[in-house]
């Protein structure tokens, strides 16, 4: 078998990856002393949570149900013709594991498809992006499950939906 050698960092200019590294040690350093200085008022820290009554065992919780989960996703596309543009978006919601003790909210995926032909507008493409991420939030607030996963590369992060906490 031949091996191949990997060089995760050759598309990099060496004086940046030179930087980074050079860098690296002053992080941990930082990162160390900041473990040690919990580990060093790691008692007084324990007082304070035990007067404040946030300090309990673990066995004062309980055992938390499994959540149900589904995930939205949505895609959309602007195709430029000879005398319009055809625009066309989807959302879709599939849902996720079930637990064994839970029964499927959904006998099959939720969706929402817009296909339309339009003038040719250079906003086009903004607006048929912002009815996709409109499907997919009322498909996400419209879900029964615990947990909504929904991901698009126009959000800032990853986004976890919680029903209870709206």
């Amino acid at each position: 078998m031949e091996k191949v050698e990997q060089t995760p960092f050759a598309e990099l200019p060496e004086a940046l990856v030179e930087e980074m590294l050079s860098k690296s040690e002053l992080v941990g350093d930082k990162i160390y002393d900041s473990f040690k200085e919990i580990q060093n008022n790691k008692a007084k820290m324990r007082k304070q949570l035990q007067e404040q009554n946030i300090l309990k065992q673990d066995t004062e919780f309980g055992y938390p149900g499994i959540p149900t989960t589904c995930g939205v996703d949505g895609s959309y596309a602007v195709e430029k013709l000879l005398a319009t543009d055809f625009a066309a978006c989807a959302a879709v919601a599939i849902e996720g594991l079930t637990p064994p003790s839970e029964k499927r909210h959904w006998e099959k995926p939720h969706h929402r498809v817009f296909i339309h032909p339009e003038k040719h507008d250079p906003d086009t493409g903004t607006v048929i992006r912002g009815l996709m991420m409109e499907m997919e939030l009322e498909l996400a607030a419209k879900a029964p499950h615990d947990i909504v996963f929904f991901r698009r590369f126009s959000y800032d992060t990853f986004n976890i939906y919680e029903p209870g906490n709206k």
